[in-house]
């Protein structure tokens, strides 16, 4: 029989780290030419940052709620720095986060550079 040890609060810490920094990195790496012809001809035209920058923003505020998620692995449930809401924040961040992936890839498709 084979025992598995569990994993200590430094490796959970690690991969979490590890999992969020591959998250906030695929966006630029897998869309970085489309962000820059973007980029290139930017107008404040309310149609062109909804249909444009929408996918980035619900990215970066999915990150964004995801952080407090991050901070808390491998704390107390019962520490002060433990977020009372952690799940609200795993299902909103993780939520934004695939749709604005989704668009991204539409916007990417339409741009097609």
């Amino acid at each position: 029989m084979v025992t598995r040890q569990r994993p200590t609060v430094v490796q959970l810490r690690l991969w979490s780290l590890g999992v969020f920094g591959c998250a906030a990195a695929a966006p630029l790496a897998l869309w970085h030419s489309v962000i820059a012809a973007m980029a290139a001809d930017f107008r404040l035209e309310p149609a062109y940052l909804v249909t444009g920058w929408t996918g980035y923003a619900l990215i970066a505020l999915g990150l964004l709620l995801l952080l407090p998620v991050v901070w808390s692995v491998g704390r107390n449930p019962d520490s002060r720095l433990y977020p009372r809401s952690r799940s609200a924040f795993l299902g909103w961040g993780t939520s934004l986060y695939l749709l604005g992936t989704a668009l991204a890839s539409i916007v990417g498709s339409a741009v097609g550079t």
